[in-house]
């Protein structure tokens, strides 16, 4: 490669913030990895949450091993957990019309796992049941433990106590 394609090549590459996580996958295996989010995102303009990380457009997410330091695409679809620090970039659910709701809930989980934990939203005042924000698009909803933060598949949850 030619340092003129090298420099070109540079333009497009976004700036990243790397984020620290465990990966829990469908089969069981758990990998730290390094998550890569970016700098700004639009609309907002704004550092890139793990909301909008895992519930964007995206299928495959580019993760470094912190084993081997190898990089991998890792399917969404393969990922039952994500774990991460109090620290992690959360996004809250924000619209000038709505109130926070605070729910403490238990999820089992289908390989019998059990998590408890917050679950801290912000929905618009005719959505604000925890039933009404468990069926919401986004796959990953994230719910505060005692060691920091899970991000739960919502394909991998058998039951939810309120």
């Amino acid at each position: 490669m030619s340092s003129t394609e090298s420099s070109s090549a540079a333009v497009y590459r976004l700036p990243i913030r790397p984020v620290d996580a465990k990966l829990i996958l469908s089969n069981g295996k758990q990998e730290e990895v390094t998550l890569f989010l970016a700098t700004v995102t639009e609309p907002r303009r704004a550092p890139e949450s793990l909301d909008e990380f895992l519930n964007g457009s995206r299928r495959f997410i580019p993760v470094e091993s912190k084993t081997n330091g190898k990089r991998q695409l890792v399917n969404l679809d393969s990922l039952q957990r994500v774990e991460v620090g109090d620290d992690a970039p959360i996004l809250s659910r924000t619209d000038a019309n709505s109130a926070p709701c605070v729910d403490l809930i238990r999820i089992e989980m289908m390989d019998d796992v059990v998590l408890e934990g917050t679950l801290a939203s912000i929905l618009p005042p005719e959505r604000r049941r925890t039933s009404d924000f468990f069926n919401m698009t986004e796959m990953f909803i994230p719910l505060e433990v005692e060691d920091g933060v899970t991000y739960v598949n919502k394909r991998y949850i058998a039951k939810v106590w309120l």
